[in-house]
Protein backbone atom coordinates (compact mmCIF):
# COMPACT_ATOMS: atom_id res chain seq x y z
CA UNK A 1 0.00 0.00 0.00
CA UNK A 2 1.51 3.40 -0.92
CA UNK A 3 -0.90 5.19 1.60
CA UNK A 4 -3.71 6.95 2.03
CA UNK A 5 -5.50 10.30 2.05
CA UNK A 6 -8.71 12.02 3.93
CA UNK A 7 -12.03 12.41 1.71
CA UNK A 8 -13.55 15.56 3.78
CA UNK A 9 -17.24 14.95 3.81
CA UNK A 10 -19.56 11.91 4.21
CA UNK A 11 -21.91 9.59 1.53
CA UNK A 12 -24.00 8.48 4.17
CA UNK A 13 -26.09 9.87 7.46
CA UNK A 14 -23.67 10.66 10.30
CA UNK A 15 -26.36 10.40 12.95
CA UNK A 16 -25.55 7.06 14.30
CA UNK A 17 -28.11 6.85 16.91
CA UNK A 18 -31.02 6.88 14.10
CA UNK A 19 -31.65 3.24 13.18
CA UNK A 20 -32.75 4.59 9.82
CA UNK A 21 -29.14 5.68 8.68
CA UNK A 22 -27.20 3.00 6.80
CA UNK A 23 -23.63 3.08 6.55
CA UNK A 24 -23.53 1.13 3.40
CA UNK A 25 -21.91 3.19 1.07
CA UNK A 26 -20.51 1.90 -2.56
CA UNK A 27 -17.44 3.01 -4.37
CA UNK A 28 -16.31 2.72 -7.63
CA UNK A 29 -13.16 4.35 -9.39
CA UNK A 30 -13.19 6.42 -13.27
CA UNK A 31 -11.88 4.22 -16.18
CA UNK A 32 -8.91 6.67 -15.98
CA UNK A 33 -7.52 5.61 -12.53
CA UNK A 34 -8.07 9.72 -11.26
CA UNK A 35 -11.39 10.04 -9.52
CA UNK A 36 -12.97 7.76 -7.01
CA UNK A 37 -16.67 7.81 -5.84
CA UNK A 38 -18.92 7.36 -3.02
CA UNK A 39 -22.42 6.90 -3.28
CA UNK A 40 -24.62 6.67 -0.01
CA UNK A 41 -27.90 7.14 1.15
CA UNK A 42 -27.51 10.89 1.01
CA UNK A 43 -25.61 12.16 -1.75
CA UNK A 44 -23.10 11.42 -4.34
CA UNK A 45 -19.11 12.47 -3.89
CA UNK A 46 -16.62 12.57 -5.75
CA UNK A 47 -13.16 13.19 -5.04
CA UNK A 48 -9.94 13.27 -6.86
CA UNK A 49 -7.18 10.76 -6.23
CA UNK A 50 -4.02 12.66 -5.46
CA UNK A 51 -0.60 12.41 -6.58
CA UNK A 52 1.68 9.81 -4.69
CA UNK A 53 3.89 12.36 -3.34
CA UNK A 54 0.60 13.58 -1.60
CA UNK A 55 -0.11 10.42 0.42
CA UNK A 56 0.06 10.08 4.15
CA UNK A 57 2.41 7.30 4.34
CA UNK A 58 1.88 4.20 6.71
CA UNK A 59 3.44 3.56 9.96
CA UNK A 60 4.90 0.12 9.57
CA UNK A 61 5.43 -1.98 12.90
CA UNK A 62 9.53 -3.56 13.24
CA UNK A 63 10.09 -6.93 13.07
CA UNK A 64 11.04 -8.76 16.60
CA UNK A 65 14.14 -10.53 16.17
CA UNK A 66 13.19 -14.32 17.20
CA UNK A 67 9.73 -13.78 16.75
CA UNK A 68 7.99 -15.86 13.72
CA UNK A 69 4.09 -15.43 13.02
CA UNK A 70 2.40 -18.80 11.69
CA UNK A 71 -0.63 -18.86 9.94
CA UNK A 72 -3.66 -20.44 11.69
CA UNK A 73 -6.35 -22.25 9.45
CA UNK A 74 -9.68 -21.54 10.63
CA UNK A 75 -11.82 -24.11 8.50
CA UNK A 76 -14.75 -22.52 8.86
CA UNK A 77 -16.73 -24.56 5.96
CA UNK A 78 -15.52 -27.47 7.34
CA UNK A 79 -18.02 -28.51 10.28
CA UNK A 80 -21.20 -26.52 8.68
CA UNK A 81 -24.23 -28.84 7.31
CA UNK A 82 -24.70 -28.71 3.81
Amino acid sequence: MLGYFEVADYAHCTNYNDYSCTLVVQTAISPDGNNLFFAGNEKLIEVPIPAESALTTIMKAQRTPGFVTTPWPLNLGANRAN
